[in-house]
């Protein structure tokens, strides 16, 4: 019975104490974040940052744009009225007249006017216009706005096309105030494909367009216009191209409604979800219609005779089609009637029409007999062009006999289609002019043999990536006997290595006119064969990714002086680093060779010093070698525009003379290359170079403050796992193209810039994590509006609460549209700082997050319930903090879900059921929460009970029923009275006892009180 007391009073003792419990864990121990490579949870690799193999193709995806709260925007821009006017270089601006004076290279103020404001709206619209735009003319105008798709008259210096394609890549559709482009008035053609716009803003529309009377070319493809936009259309006379290909028109659509545009020669409406198409007479011009996707009737045929171009790709057609359909078509050259279900294709014998048929696509046709079909193309006289693409010709091709009038048909594509090699003897047949036979992708059946193969005598250009196909001798020697004119070859990914490992000594050096070799990726083996040598007119050689041995001072390339590009990365390459073999090859523009051997010295000396070459693109990045420095040739470069030295261990500081001398350079990429010193810029300013990656070597100092004015157009900068100290440089947030910023693993120290957090508008990616970071962790004015991946953690940051943060980074950012600054980020990781607090709810209105990572920090209450909201996560990490509570069973709805750790904190209850992706979690997920059970931890002792009290009490943070408590309680006391007048009334021994210690009791009581509590004056 006292033991039940007992135990009944250590219960109370531990739930009256219960929030005071704390858990331990170890101060070092940095948690794992979802996609980066760890090998458990709770610690990470040590070694080269992930960052480092993800950064270059997560800082060249599209831009996206703000999630806008209305489904539309209003405006051309919704940024525009927040934008700031660009300071200009005083260099761009020394020597022109201002604006005032009405002159920039012979311009009129309201075009230099029109461009600029476009620049600036384009540029809000996600995507910088000096990076995506080309100049062909207006140089001075070109030098001041930083345009390269703007092309100007050599005449005037007045723009006549601008090219737009694909400037806004968001998601959410936007209304265009067309009256930005009238100031063009010799504007000629306009080309807005693939930029989700809606329409037009009122009374700004596209008719405004009719002003500019040069203009003959509008493609407004790939949009989500609606058929309101037709009757803008009507005002443009002076149209010769329309294109609405793709875009939102529905219903009828009567092609008389284009009547006044008497001069249009080229339309299409296809890809849209047009139902019925009414031909009219008036645009007697017509020469190109494109009714791609438009489900027709085939009477519609008959009034279209005059074209010269049709596409009815997608149409529906089925069944046999006649080719008699198209008898009236005289002239008509080019037809696509790709991907209907037709399975016969009827052309009959000595069919007279079509004669002027020059290209031809039959793709995915349900026609099994290829051959048959081949024969029925001799019936076309002209047909130069014939596209059979995604087709199952499985029916073996029986003899056919040489058409000898059929001899103008030069290309021929099979891509992706299925076959047997009888069909390659009847295409050799049918066909004896064949300069170009495409196979990407096929899938030849049946057994080839060398004497069998069909004789390609004129056949120039052969490509066979991925095709399968069945051998029994050397391809290479079939190809060299049956094709002896090709000047193109590609075979990459082919497997041709299944029949020898010197195949590469077979057939290929009869080849002599060869002029491009693809050979890529085939486990090829041995050395290259010394017959290459003879391939004197070769150009571009590519054996990447095979398993070729060799030193090239000693092989056949040195003697291939005409060539161009040089592609041999990932063999077995024995290279020197100073290139000097290669020396005399005046035309090599190209050398990628990555993940070779590169050696310091060769045997052999060379009497030239400096090479005759002058490359654009240099890849020697290889994990072998050691203690090289920067070889001499590259001295004497100046057209560099892409380099990468990756892991060659050299020594030595930041070539800054590698820009100095290339101001062309685009991309610089010194990985791992142990060098070290201060990392110092260029005096001048290199406005080319958008990549610099020098992560991973032993840089110290500070970032140079001037790094934006040097360096303007860097869009991604990775300068992490160095030793840099000092301060974050403000200038940071002058960089407007900015997108990937990875400054992590060094020893910077103060807060991040607010005009960093500011002024990069365009980042997507900023990594600052373990530094000695401080202070908050971004001011009030934040920007970063196209942030998708934030990792601020191994810092050593202080907040009053993490929702102090998401407060500010969730407030409008201007009054046109309402959005919020992080819905769009991908990755969010801040771990290892000092947050306090509850776990704010919105944190689950990130609904495209796809990892979120607060572990290490000092986070307090219950994990929100929204973060059922996170479709889209894979890796979720709590872990070490002080939450309490229950893990919300919401959670099992997070499907793509793959790490999850709760673990180290104060988590009670039953854990979620164990199903779908919560099966797949261990006990680590859970450790270090006492209170917790149920798989993968060991059972509940009472899932009833847990669950009636859990449904009742939300708020409780243990697993006891209070209720059930406090009646076991008293149900004990009474037990034990009741025991204990019993034991006084059966033992009297006992019961002298107590009454003995009753009495002495009640007397020392008594004098207690006496003595000490009352007072003296009451006592005489």
């Amino acid at each position: 019975m006292y033991g039940l007391l007992l135990g009944g009073l250590v219960m109370f003792f531990l739930l009256s104490n219960m929030s005071n419990v704390a858990v331990l864990f170890p101060s070092l121990a940095i948690p794992a974040a979802s996609r980066l490579e760890t090998k458990q949870i709770g610690g990470r690799v040590r070694g080269p940052s992930p960052l480092i193999h993800q950064w270059i193709e997560f800082c060249l995806q599209t831009a996206r744009a703000l999630p806008f709260k209305q489904e539309v925007i209003l405006g051309a821009s919704p940024s525009t009225l927040e934008s700031t006017l660009v300071k200009l270089p005083e260099e761009l601006l020394e020597g022109k007249p201002s604006l005032d004076t009405n002159l920039i290279a012979g311009v009129l103020p309201d075009e230099i006017l029109a461009r600029w404001q476009l620049g600036l709206s384009i540029t809000s619209l996600g995507k910088e216009a000096s990076a995506t735009l080309n100049i062909t003319g207006c140089t001075e105008m070109a030098e001041v706005l930083e345009w390269e798709r703007v092309e100007c008259s050599n005449t005037t210096g007045r723009v006549i096309a601008l090219d737009l394609f694909e400037m806004y890549s968001g998601e959410y559709s936007w209304y265009l105030n067309a009256s930005l482009f009238t100031p063009f008035q010799q504007l000629e053609s306009l080309d807005l494909t693939y930029n989700n716009i809606a329409g037009c803003v009122e009374n700004e529309g596209i008719e405004r367009l009719s002003r500019l009377n040069n203009l003959k070319m509008l493609n407004l493809s790939e949009n989500s216009f609606n058929n309101t936009i037709l009757s803008s259309l009507t005002h443009l006379s002076s149209l010769r191209s329309l294109n609405l290909y793709g875009n939102s028109l529905e219903g009828s659509i009567d092609v008389e409604e284009f009547d006044s545009l008497r001069d249009l020669e080229e339309l299409d409406i296809g890809g849209n979800k047009i139902d019925k198409f009414v031909v009219s007479k008036g645009l007697s011009k017509l020469k190109s219609l494109g009714l791609s996707g438009i489900k027709l009737n085939r009477s519609i045929l008959s009034s279209l005779s005059s074209l010269r171009e049709l596409d009815i790709s997608r149409t529906g057609f089925k069944g046999t089609f006649d080719v008699r359909e198209f008898d009236s078509f005289n002239d008509l050259e080019v037809l696509d009637m790709s991907y209907n279900e037709i399975d016969n294709l009827v052309v009959p014998q000595g069919y007279k029409g079509l004669r002027r048929l020059k290209s031809l696509d039959l793709s995915e046709f349900e026609i099994r007999d290829g051959s048959k079909l081949l024969q029925s193309m001799g019936s076309f006289p002209s047909l130069n062009t014939l596209v059979l693409t995604d087709n199952n010709f499985t029916d073996i091709a029986t003899a056919t006999q040489e058409l000898h009038n059929f001899t103008n048909l030069e290309y021929l594509t099979l891509d992706e289609s299925s076959l047997h090699i009888s069909l390659l003897q009847s295409i050799a047949s049918l066909f004896p002019s064949l300069k170009t036979l495409s196979m990407f992708g096929c899938e030849v059946n049946g057994l080839v043999r060398g004497q069998g193969f069909p004789h390609f005598k004129s056949l120039e250009h052969l490509d066979m990536d991925y095709t399968r196909i069945a051998l029994n001798t050397s391809f290479l020697q079939i190809i060299g006997e049956s094709m002896p004119s090709l000047k193109y070859l590609s075979l990459s990914y082919s497997n041709l290595s299944t029949n020898s490992s010197r195949i590469l000594d077979q057939g290929l050096c009869s080849l002599v006119h060869l002029q491009v070799l693809y050979i890529y990726n085939n486990d090829l083996r041995g050395s290259l064969p010394w017959c290459l040598a003879n391939m004197t007119s070769l150009r571009l050689l590519d054996v990447s990714s095979n398993q070729l041995t060799g030193s090239i001072s000693s092989s056949p390339l040195i003697h291939l002086t005409s060539i161009e590009e040089l592609m041999l990365s990932n063999n077995h390459f024995q290279i020197p680093i100073s290139l000097e073999p290669l020396f005399n090859h005046s035309r090599l523009k190209i050398f990628n060779a990555y993940n070779n051997e590169i050696k310091a010295k060769i045997t052999e000396s060379h009497s030239l010093t400096a090479p005759n070459f002058q490359l654009s693109r240099l890849s020697l990045s290889s994990s072998y070698g050691d203690g090289f420095i920067f070889p001499k040739f590259l001295y004497h470069q100046h057209d560099l525009e892409y380099v990468d030295l990756s892991h060659i261990k050299m020594n030595g500081e930041f070539p800054t003379w590698l820009l100095e001398n290339n101001t062309k350079l685009e991309t610089l990429s010194l990985v791992n290359d142990s060098l070290g010193g201060p990392f110092r810029l260029p005096i001048h300013s290199h406005k080319r170079l958008g990549m610099l990656d020098i992560s991973n070597n032993n840089f110290r100092g500070h970032i140079p403050v001037e790094i934006a004015d040097v360096l303007p157009s860097l869009y991604a900068f990775n300068n992490s796992m160095n030793a840099l100290d000092g301060s974050i440089p403000s200038s940071f947030g002058n960089m407007k193209f900015l997108q990937f910023l990875d400054l992590s693993n060094n020893h910077l120290t103060g807060e991040i810039p607010e005009h960093l957090a500011v002024g990069c508008v365009n980042l997507r990616f900023l990594a600052l994590s373990n530094n000695n970071l401080q202070g908050h962790m971004f001011s009030r004015n934040f920007n970063l509006t196209n942030l998708k991946w934030l990792q601020l953690e191994g810092n050593r940051f202080v907040e009053k609460q993490i929702r102090e943060k998401f407060e500010f980074t969730t407030k409008n950012i201007a009054y046109i549209y309402q959005g919020k600054v992080l819905s769009l980020l991908s990755g969010l990781d801040l771990s290892c700082n000092k947050l306090i607090g509850p776990i704010p709810l919105q944190i689950g209105n990130l609904t495209r997050i796809q990892t979120l990572n607060l572990s290490h920090n000092n986070l307090t209450g219950s994990i929100p319930s929204t973060f059922s909201n996170l479709k889209y996560v894979e890796s979720l990490d709590l872990s070490n903090n002080k939450l309490n509570g229950k893990i919300p069973h919401q959670l099992v709805e997070l499907k793509t879900l793959e790490v999850f750790s709760v673990a180290y904190n104060n988590l009670s209850g039953e854990i979620p059921e164990w199903t779908a992706q919560f099966a797949t979690f261990n006990e680590s997920s859970y450790e270090g929460n006492t209170f917790l059970c149920g798989l993968p931890l060991p059972i509940c002792r009472s899932p009833a009970t847990m669950s009636e009290a859990s449904i009742g009490n939300e708020r409780d943070d243990n697993l006891i029923d209070m209720n059930s408590f406090f009646i076991t309680f008293t149900t004990s006391y009474v037990i034990v009275i009741f025991a204990t007048v019993i034991i006084l009334y059966v033992n009297s021994y006992w019961r002298r006892r107590w009454f003995y210690f009753v009495e002495m009791w009640i007397t020392s009581s008594y004098y207690f009180v006496v003595d000490n509590l009352i007072p003296t004056r009451f006592c005489h």
